[in-house]
């Protein structure tokens, strides 16, 4: 380095150490936050093969329960975000919406999917699948010993754990829980009649997110991907636990059990 005589070098030196460190301010600023993509949730599940049944199950889409759609649409991020009123500044948030959270609806569609394979591998005959017991037509109905119907009676939670306020942006990290369980509803298709219920168990597990947020809004569309990634990692979990337990649960002795009581249930309303 040239040294410049009749300066004080010492004072070259800090000015210099200025100037870096406020470039280094000036780019994390113009910098915006980490972007966070959405990771479509995947399901697979491998069944042994078994002997042919005589027996022909209709498989339904799972719906949300009643205690499922209100934990859902009750929840929204307005109600685990909050304002830095200590810094001195409060940003405002609008209220991102939770009820048609995608990772739900990939669960619906991957386990409808993976449970006809289940079916059909065990030795079942099956018909569909259908959005809903509605969406059969008659004679489905009739060819139909048994209609299935899961019901995703999960629990969701999101809690405010902690935030770390920036020169220019808020890091906030929330836990997500989900818990509750999956009820299977085996149905007489023509009468609508519930002939068989199981519930399987989902204990409650929870994963940490942080999402950082820039000057109030910048941020905040990643901030749906975070959650939703965190929700699909979850319900995959639950379903490579669960889905053993589906198996034994409809083995090929119990449904042809409950088929009888079916073929009951429509000679006495004279089906």
């Amino acid at each position: 380095m040239r040294v410049l005589r009749g300066v004080d070098q010492p004072l070259i030196n800090r000015l210099s150490m200025a100037l870096v460190y406020a470039s280094c301010l000036l780019l994390q600023a113009c910098s915006g936050p980490a972007v966070i993509a959405r990771r479509p949730s995947v399901y697979n599940y491998t069944e042994q093969p078994g002997k042919r049944a005589d027996v022909t199950v209709a498989v339904l889409k799972p719906v949300l329960s009643e205690q499922g759609k209100r934990a859902v649409e009750s929840l929204h991020l307005a109600d685990v975000t909050w304002s830095l009123h200590g810094q001195g500044r409060e940003w405002a948030v609008e209220p991102l919406h939770l009820a048609d959270v995608q990772p739900f609806d990939e669960f619906a569609i991957g386990f409808q999917q993976n449970l006809n394979e289940l079916l059909v591998t065990k030795g079942m005959n099956i018909r569909g699948p259908f959005k809903d017991i509605a969406e059969m037509t008659f004679p489905d109905k009739q060819g139909s010993d048994l209609a299935i119907q899961p019901e995703m009676n999960f629990i969701l939670r999101v809690t405010p754990v902690h935030s770390s306020p920036g020169m220019t942006s808020v890091t906030y990290t929330y836990a997500v829980a989900i818990g509750g369980g999956l009820l299977l509803n085996l149905i007489e298709p023509l009468s609508r009649e519930k002939m068989w219920l199981v519930n399987v168990e989902f204990p409650t597990v929870s994963k940490e997110i942080s999402v950082v947020w820039k000057d109030g809004q910048k941020g905040r569309g990643f901030v749906g991907n975070a959650f939703e990634n965190a929700i699909g990692e979850l319900l995959q979990n639950f379903f490579d636990q669960a889905m053993p337990q589906v198996s034994k649960y409809l083995n090929v002795d119990e449904m042809l059990r409950v088929k009888k009581l079916s073929q009951e249930l429509r000679e006495k309303k004279r089906y």
